[in-house]
C-alpha cells in the first residue's frame, strides 16, 4: 500500500460510521489532572499525531500511519478491537476510538472538548502494523484546548472602543457582573474573588445568571459543545462597601472549570467606585462629537451631577428663569445618567438663564440633594445649520412651484449649489446611474451663493423658482 499522509474530517456525534470501536465511557465526575508532556520523538512508522500542544474544542484526535495496522479484509474482526486496545485517552472524556481506514485511527467523540483541559493520548508498548513494526514501550503526548477567559468586568472607563459614557457609581450592595468563556466551579470563583480598598479585602457570593428556556428542539450545538454558551456571572459583596470609595476587583488564579482540568493561570481584575453624598449640578455643554446636530455652537447646556438622579424627582425641583418657549418638557434625565438636559429648543441665542435646583432632588440612591441650588446658564449663537430637499418630487403644471431652502448662521451667509436641466432620455439611458453622480460634478466645483438679508440667529428663507431654472413652464431639473 503506498504510504503518504492523508486527512479525513471526523464527524463528532456519536454515530459515526466506523470500522471498529473500543474504550471510552461518559464523564461523571471532575477530570482527572494531567501533567504536560514534551512532545515524543514519532518512529517513522507512525506519520502523524494530532493535535498537539494546543487544541479547539472541535479539534480531531487521530493517528495516521505509514502502514496498515489491520489488513483490508479484516476490518469487522477481533484484529481491529486488538489495536483499538493500544488507544487510551486520560482523563476518560465522552467517546470512543474507532479505525477509520487501515492507517488511521481517531477518537468519535460524543461531546466536543471541554475548555481549560489538557488530554492525554498514549499509544501502548505491543501496538504494530502489519510490516511488524512495534511499539517497545509507550507512547503518550498531551494536548490542552484553550485556557479560562473571563471578560466584561466592571470598570472605572468604558472600554477603548466602546462610544458609551464611562460607568457611574454603584450602590454599597452592588451586583457585578462579568462574562466567562466556560462555566466556572462557584466555590472556586468565591475563593479566589475579592474586592480590595485600602487594605481591607471583601469576600464575594457568585452565582451563575440563569438563561432563558430555548426553544423546543433547539439547543442541540451548545449541548454538543457547552463553550458555544454564553456563562454570565454575578457577584454579590459579603458585607456593605463604604461610601466615596474606589475598590479593585480581582479575580486571582486559581479558578477552576466544571467541566476542565486546568485551573486559571492569570488573574482578572476590574474596579468599581461607589457614590458619594449628592452635590450641585455642574452646568456643561453638549460636545459636538457626542452630538453634532446641537442647536447652539457651543453646545446644548446640560446640569452635570456626580450621581444618576432619579427622573420622577425633575419634577418640581427644576425651574428656570426667564421664562423659556414652551415646547414640551423642559427637563429630562436617562435612566442611571447623572447628567440632565435642558430642551435647546425652549432657549433664546446669547441670553442668560438662572436655574434653580430643589432640596429635593434625589439620586437613584435615594440620596436628597438637601439645599437649594442656583446656578446660571449662558447661551451664544445658533449652530450653523442647513435644509434642503432630498429625493424625487412631480409638480403639476401650471402652479407657480419653489423649492424652499432653510439656512442659519452660515460662515459668511454662503453656500454652494449646481442646478442641471435634463431631457427624459438622460434618465433612459443612464437609468441604472445615480442622477447625482450621472449629471452632477463635483461638489467643490460648485458656484457659490450668496444669501442677501442673512440676520443672525434668525433662518432665512430661499426660494428657487424651477421655471426660472428650466426656461419653460415644463421639464425635469
Amino acid at each position: 500500500m503506498q504510504t503518504g499522509r492523508v486527512g479525513f474530517f471526523i464527524l463528532t456525534l456519536g454515530a459515526l460510521a466506523a470500522c471498529g470501536k473500543f474504550g471510552g465511557r461518559p464523564v461523571t465526575a471532575p477530570l482527572a489532572n494531567i501533567a504536560e508532556l514534551t512532545r515524543p520523538s514519532l518512529p517513522g512508522w507512525i506519520l502523524e499525531v494530532s493535535p498537539e500542544r494546543q487544541a479547539q474544542t472541535l479539534s480531531q484526535i487521530r493517528v495516521i500511519f505509514a502502514k496498515p495496522i489491520v489488513p483490508m479484509s479484516a476490518l469487522e474482526s477481533v484484529a481491529v478491537s486488538t489495536a483499538l486496545s493500544h488507544f487510551t485517552i486520560t482523563p476518560q472524556l465522552k467517546g470512543h476510538f474507532v479505525l477509520l481506514t487501515p492507517r488511521m485511527v481517531g477518537f468519535a467523540a460524543d461531546q466536543a472538548l471541554p475548555r481549560a483541559t489538557r488530554v492525554r493520548i498514549t499509544l501502548t508498548s505491543g501496538l504494530r502494523d502489519l510490516a511488524g513494526d512495534a511499539l517497545r514501550e509507550d507512547l503518550a503526548w498531551t494536548f490542552q484546548t484553550d485556557p479560562i477567559s473571563l471578560s466584561e468586568l466592571p470598570q472605572l472607563r468604558a472600554a477603548p472602543l466602546s462610544d458609551g459614557p464611562s460607568p457611574g457609581p454603584v450602590a454599597l450592595r452592588p451586583i457585578l457582573h462579568f462574562t466567562s468563556n466556560t462555566e466556572l466551579t462557584i466555590a472556586s470563583l468565591e475563593s479566589h474573588a475579592s474586592l480590595r480598598a485600602a487594605g481591607r479585602s471583601i469576600g464575594l457570593q457568585a452565582e451563575l445568571e440563569t438563561e432563558p428556556t430555548p426553544p423546543p428542539g433547539s439547543g442541540a450545538a451548545e449541548r454538543f459543545d457547552p463553550s458555544l454558551k454564553t456563562w454570565r456571572y454575578a457577584l454579590t459583596p459579603e458585607s456593605a462597601l463604604s461610601k466615596a470609595t474606589t475598590y479593585a476587583l480581582i479575580v486571582q488564579t486559581g479558578v477552576e472549570s466544571v467541566y476542565g482540568n486546568v485551573a486559571s493561570t492569570r488573574s482578572f481584575t476590574g474596579a468599581v467606585r461607589t457614590y458619594s453624598p449628592l452635590s450641585a449640578g455642574v452646568v456643561d455643554h453638549t460636545s459636538s462629537a457626542d452630538d453634532p446636530n446641537a442647536r447652539f455652537a457651543a453646545g446644548d447646556p446640560t446640569l452635570r451631577f456626580n450621581n444618576p438622579i432619579d427622573p420622577k424627582s425633575l419634577t418640581g425641583n427644576l425651574a428656570i428663569s426667564p421664562t423659556p418657549l414652551d415646547t414640551g418638557s423642559l427637563f429630562s434625565v436617562a435612566q442611571n445618567d447623572s447628567t440632565v438636559y435642558i430642551n435647546p429648543y425652549s432657549l433664546d441665542p446669547n441670553t442668560k438663564y438662572t436655574v434653580s435646583v430643589g432640596a429635593g432632588l434625589t439620586d437613584i440612591f435615594g440620596q436628597l440633594l438637601g439645599n437649594r441650588e442656583v446656578t446660571t446658564v449662558t447661551t451664544d449663537d445658533f449652530a450653523p445649520g442647513f435644509w434642503a430637499p432630498g429625493g424625487n418630487a412631480t409638480f403639476p403644471r401650471g402652479e407657480r412651484v419653489a423649492l424652499n431652502l432653510y439656512a442659519t448662521n452660515l460662515p459668511g451667509n454662503r453656500y454652494r449649489a449646481y442646478y442641471r436641466k435634463l431631457a427624459p432620455t438622460d434618465l433612459i439611458y443612464n437609468s441604472y446611474v445615480d442622477p447625482g453622480r450621472a449629471f452632477i460634478p463635483a461638489d467643490s466645483t460648485w458656484p457659490t451663493q450668496q444669501i442677501d438679508a442673512a440676520k443672525p440667529n434668525r433662518q432665512s428663507v430661499i426660494p428657487i423658482s424651477l421655471i426660472r431654472l428650466l426656461g419653460s413652464p415644463t421639464g425635469l431639473l
